[in-house]
């Protein structure tokens, strides 16, 4: 048996038994939560234009909308991260102005992004946004794009309050 085999078979192992502890429900990969100073609509209309997530995140290169209807359930992005493979996404899960969750699905990979937004007070949101990966390459994936993908969470979610914040304060001024 080769040495990848012999690595990827422990890593297997270790997940699943570190999996098997916890509640699967509440297995989740990467998950960052971030308090916003702009109102959850300013938020959901930034994070809805999807198009335009390369001018306030570092960690998105570019991002095609696949169908010209408007953005909602079973629309599809082909997204450019730096250091990563190009992937097309479908939205499968819609919270119109509350949470949106994209699928990519590849040979022995399931990826789901989640974004929700909550209206925490007048002038104030709070967004979560989470990875999960399943799949038999989930453990390989993990421990390979793991802390890749936690710093473009990061960065997604930094880049989102400054582009909000940003906005709202704009919009006061006036």
């Amino acid at each position: 048996m080769s040495s990848w085999v012999r690595l990827y078979a422990l890593i297997v192992i270790t997940v699943a038994h570190r999996d098997s502890e916890s509640d699967p429900s509440q297995i989740m990969d990467i998950k960052r939560t971030i308090d916003i100073d702009a109102t959850a609509d300013t938020v959901w209309s930034i994070m809805a234009d999807v198009e335009r997530w390369p001018e306030w995140t570092e960690s998105i290169k570019d991002v095609q909308r696949l169908d010209k209807s408007q953005f909602g359930l079973g629309s599809r992005v082909r997204i450019q991260q730096p250091r990563l493979p190009t992937a097309e996404w479908t939205v499968t899960e819609l919270e119109p102005q509350r949470y949106f969750a994209w699928t990519n699905v590849s040979t022995g990979l399931k990826s789901v992004g989640g974004h929700r937004v909550e209206s925490t007070g007048p002038r104030s949101a709070r967004v979560i946004l989470s990875v999960d990966w399943s799949g038999w390459l989930a453990p390989l994936v993990r421990l390979v794009y793991g802390k890749l993908s936690r710093g473009y969470v990061d960065m997604e979610a930094e880049g989102l309050k400054h582009r909000a914040e940003a906005a709202s304060t704009e919009s006061v001024a006036r």
